[in-house]
């Protein structure tokens, strides 16, 4: 995938040069997809969607959501994602918030979040973007409905187990251990990632892996066997081969293009 990264204090931002293809994932970061030019297709929770030019989606932390191309459509895509830390600044009750829309048109957005966006794009102080898309976030979240919920209520099955999976993939975790935990036969689990995910138990926490690794290599200077072992990878050639498979490059080849483009 051709795409810029930066990360800064907290804050993940991505410009693609292409549309997203995911599958179903959840995570602690609160995510925010702009589509600059073209056409993206995004699925949050039970609600599907097809961004255009301007249009916004903005997805709360925890909430089941994946990517999916529009075909034929050339398309530049913002996201950016920001870790609690960040996020808890502008709303500390987010915990206790629910989504009621998740889609803001270009349309119905205010020209004070067109000006931002356009200042993240064209930014390349780390303390300016920084500033930038917290004002950004804040302008958003005014803009969407939100309900007040009494209690943090209790997640379907499919979100129990990826977010036990969000938090155990660097452990040796098997699809049986996650029946036995949940109490489910290990057929209903696999179920689950075939039919609502369109994937595998073990493509999924493949790509979890290979997600932790690739933000280790950018933040550390640690050796990449340490970094697999950190990341749940039972050997090197498994690392490689997995890593490889989502990113389509080895995990030395990642360290040696994070190192040139952060020099840039």
């Amino acid at each position: 995938m051709n795409s810029d990264f930066k990360l800064i204090n907290g804050l993940n931002i991505y410009k693609l040069n292409n549309s997203i293809n995911t599958k179903g994932h959840i995570h602690e970061q609160l995510e925010i997809c702009q589509v600059i030019e073209g056409s993206q297709k995004i699925k949050i929770k039970d609600n599907e969607y097809i961004l255009n030019t301007g249009d916004t989606a903005i997805i709360f932390p925890e909430y089941l959501h994946s990517y999916s191309t529009c075909d034929n459509i050339k398309s530049k895509i913002l996201i950016l994602k920001y870790e609690p830390e960040i996020y808890k600044q502008v709303c500390p009750n987010i915990h206790i918030l629910k989504q009621k829309n998740y889609k803001i048109s270009q349309n119905t957005a205010g020209d004070k979040s067109k000006m931002i966006f356009d200042q993240i794009l064209a930014q390349t102080d780390n303390i300016i973007l920084l500033s930038c898309s917290m004002i950004l976030l804040s302008d958003l979240i005014e803009s969407i409905d939100l309900v007040q919920t009494n209690k943090l209520g209790s997640l379907n099955l499919t979100c129990k187990i990826l977010k036990y999976i969000e938090t155990s993939f660097n452990n040796d975790i098997t699809l049986k251990d996650i029946s036995h935990k949940f109490g489910v036969n290990p057929h209903i689990i696999t179920n689950i990632f075939s039919d609502k995910l369109n994937t595998s138990f073990n493509i999924y926490i493949g790509m979890l892996r290979s997600e932790h690794a690739a933000k280790l290599i950018r933040s550390t200077q640690l050796p990449l066997t340490v970094i697999g072992e950190l990341s749940g990878f039972g050997s090197s050639r498994t690392f490689n081969r997995v890593f490889k498979k989502n990113f389509n490059i080895t995990p030395k080849e990642y360290r040696t293009l994070h190192k040139k483009t952060s020099a840039m």
